[in-house]
């Protein structure tokens, strides 16, 4: 790649799922994984998980990391009642499967109910 100009990263955009995301260019073949609140960069391991990102809620991995749907900073009642109205739409959303088991349902719900309660 000669002539290539260097791009400068911030750390936080390392860490975000920024840079992973953008190294898939058009997302049609995925090489690079960043599981997200465990990976500080990005690998090219496929047991790590693949970066989304939409306007809504920014970078997440598919099936939980980022339960604050609504981008609000916090999981809270909000997000839960997220899930409720994708469910009552009959539609699917990655960031809204935060079980990961590839449905948006009464077990996402019940799982933002759970991490709530943690907290």
């Amino acid at each position: 790649m000669a002539g290539a100009t260097p791009v400068k990263v911030t750390t936080d955009q390392l860490a975000s799922g920024e840079v992973c995301f953008k190294l898939n260019g058009d997302q049609t073949e995925i090489n690079w994984f960043q599981t997200l609140g465990e990976d500080t960069c990005p690998v090219l391991l496929d047991s790590h998980k693949q970066v989304f990102f939409d306007e809504t809620n920014g970078y997440y991995n598919e099936g939980g990391t980022n339960a604050d749907l609504n981008g609000d900073g916090k999981i809270d009642i909000a997000d839960a009642v997220t899930v409720l109205n994708i469910m009552a739409a009959d539609n699917y959303n990655a960031a809204a499967d935060v079980n990961g088991d590839k449905k948006v349902d009464i077990a996402d719900f019940v799982t933002i109910l759970n991490m709530m309660a943690a907290q």
